[in-house]
């Protein structure tokens, strides 16, 4: 769909995917829509963007504190730029 440019097509794949999903395998879809969501839209789309960020920290961060500290590190960092 990317390919085409269907990014909104794309984003509500990647949306019921969180949702069907539980760790361990959510954790790659939701890096993987974060990636492309922030690829996509920068600072275009911040409230968007910080809304997607805590739900992805909401639904796996005590995962990652406890398995998988890297990864909550990239989403940490991601998640700075559109503090600043």
């Amino acid at each position: 769909m990317q390919e085409h440019e269907y990014f909104e097509d794309a984003f509500k794949v990647y949306e019921r995917g969180v949702k069907i999903f539980k760790y361990p395998h959510v954790k790659d879809i939701w890096v993987t829509y974060l990636s492309k969501f922030v690829k996509r839209y920068g600072k275009n789309k911040l409230e968007r963007a910080r809304e997607l960020f805590e739900n992805a920290v909401e639904s796996v961060c005590t995962i990652y504190l406890l398995i998988d500290f890297q990864n909550l590190q990239f989403l940490h960092k991601f998640y700075m730029m559109f503090l600043i």
